[in-house]
Formats: C-alpha cells, sequence, structure tokens
C-alpha cells in the first residue's frame, strides 16, 4: 500500500475516531497510576460531602472549596461527580483519573462529530477535521 493510499485510509471517519480516542487518552493514562495532587486533596480526599455517608441533599448543597469560609464558590455537579467517584471505588486515586481520561476522550470525540456535521461529511474539507478535532 502506498503511503499517500495509507494516510487516506487513516482519513476514513471510522480509523479517524479510533484514532482521535487514542490521540486523546495515551498523553493522560500516567495518571491512573497517580496520587491526588494539589486541590483533589480537599476537593475528593477531605470534603466531608464527598467522603461522608451518601447524601444527596447534602452534597448538592456543599461549597465546592469546604474549608475555605470566604469563598462561596458552589458546583453541585462536581461535587455530586465526586461523591459518586468516592461512592464507587474509594480513595483510589485510579477510578477518578480514569474517568477524567474517559471524559477528555468523550469530549474530543464530540468535537470531531460537531466539526464534522459543521463542514458537512464526504466533503474534502473533510479530511482536514481530524487535525482540528
Amino acid at each position: 500500500m502506498s503511503a499517500t493510499r495509507y494516510l487516506a485510509s487513516l482519513l476514513r471517519p471510522r480509523n479517524a475516531v479510533v484514532a482521535l480516542a487514542l490521540l486523546a487518552a495515551l498523553p493522560y493514562l500516567n495518571a491512573l497510576s497517580a496520587d491526588f495532587v494539589f486541590d483533589d486533596i480537599f476537593l475528593y480526599e477531605r470534603h466531608s460531602a464527598v467522603q461522608g455517608p451518601f447524601d444527596l441533599r447534602g452534597i448538592l448543597s456543599a461549597r465546592y472549596w469546604e474549608k475555605l469560609e470566604e469563598t462561596a464558590l458552589w458546583r453541585p455537579l462536581t461535587t455530586l461527580s465526586f461523591a459518586v467517584d468516592h461512592a464507587i471505588a474509594g480513595n483510589s486515586p485510579a477510578w477518578p483519573h480514569g474517568v477524567n481520561v474517559a471524559l477528555h476522550v468523550a469530549i474530543t470525540l464530540c468535537g470531531f462529530a460537531l466539526t464534522r456535521r459543521l463542514c458537512g461529511a464526504g466533503s474534502t474539507r473533510e479530511r482536514a477535521i481530524p487535525f482540528i478535532a
């Protein structure tokens, strides 16, 4: 197979999806074996709404930065996500890091699908889409 044909085959939608998923995931796979760092310690490991018994009302009403009195930041879906992660995997950082990698792959593929739809599938512009996503 010539190099031109090989490159053209990589640009087919199915191949592009696989390539984009790999390119989105591979740089972050080392996070699966990493510990919690920086804000993870306060937002996951030490947050009472995340660590305590699963109480939906408490989780959705909790401040994001629980230990900082001067902040009024409220992110209920993020706190809920952390609480669900904790309910599934406890204090293991591999699960929430894996969820982050999966979300990164998902949003990359959504960007690819949106760009493909906006540019028109089957058009000559479609060949550039994997490089944009």
